[in-house]
């Protein structure tokens, strides 16, 4: 048992080992590779507990994302999700999040969708705990909202499929257009229904460089609209947020997989699949 137990460390950590060295893309994936924030890397400051107010995209396109206010931010822990960094979102009722501003994230058709992958753990229940949004709810925008009672994933609509009590969770919204769009959690479908829109560009989504009423930027942790913020208990996301990544294009079942497993090796969370290495 000793040595099968020794042999499964080694083999994991081998694993590992391949993830680091592919870690200019999350497992390998790097095609349309949009957004790519993680808590171990582009963070303002590495202290625990101290705020932080600006997080660095690890992706090809270089964004930032900034912090909103000079109160309420996130705290940076060294340590919250399996031993990895994340930033906490505290319960606050003015907690606020990041936004791209004018750095908006579209999907052309010619893509055929857009994928949102993220690691949290929520600590606070209820609908429209915005982990990411993009545009005017509901009408208007795109976006993943995950508390510890449910999961929504919007296009236009609200959708929100009640899910048991959820702790660190991989928790990914699957826009394929033309098809269906899908909310997963931990490497499985927990509710899916078909497209509204046939791509995401200015006419589907309702951008703002800033937080208006009616529209808002690429927005972390947060709804991106201004407009009824304060609802439902605060249409914001609490507790740990570990990465957040966005493909805008449709990903094929070997990507997506990829990418779940360097997610769930990295944060250890159980698949419902198998797990596949970067190259596949």
């Amino acid at each position: 048992m000793k040595n099968q137990y020794s042999l499964f460390l080694y083999v994991l950590l081998c694993a590992l080992g391949s993830y680091q060295l592919n870690a200019q893309s999350p497992g390998g994936v790097s095609s349309n590779l949009s957004l790519w924030l993680k808590a171990d890397a582009g963070t303002n400051t590495t202290v625990q507990g101290q705020d932080v107010n600006t997080w660095a995209d690890n992706s090809p396109n270089g964004f930032t994302a900034d912090e909103d206010t000079n109160s309420n931010r996130p705290t940076y822990d060294g340590s919250a999700l399996n031993f990895n960094p994340a930033l906490n979102f505290g319960s606050g009722s003015n907690q606020i999040g990041f936004n791209l501003g004018s750095d908006y994230i579209f999907s052309p058709a010619a893509n055929n969708g857009l994928h949102i992958f993220s690691v949290v753990n929520p600590s606070t229940g209820g609908a429209r705990k915005f982990v990411v949004d993009f545009g005017l709810y509901s009408t208007g925008d795109y976006g993943l909202a995950v508390s510890d009672d449910q999961g929504v994933i919007t296009e236009s609509e609200n959708n929100e499929p009640l899910l048991s009590a959820i702790t660190t969770t991989l928790a990914e919204a699957d826009y394929d257009f033309g098809g269906n769009k899908s909310l997963n959690i931990n490497g499985a479908s927990v509710f899916s229904n078909g497209m509204i829109f046939s791509q995401f560009t200015t006419s589907q989504i309702l951008e703002n460089p800033s937080h208006a009423t009616g529209a808002g930027p690429v927005s972390i942790g947060r709804q991106s609209k201004s407009g009824a913020l304060d609802s439902d208990g605060g249409r914001r996301f609490f507790g740990d947020m570990g990465e957040v990544i966005i493909y805008t294009t449709d990903l094929d079942a070997t990507e997506i997989t990829q990418v779940q497993s360097y997610l769930a090796l990295k944060y250890g969370i159980t698949l419902s699949k198998d797990y596949l290495a970067s190259n596949s």
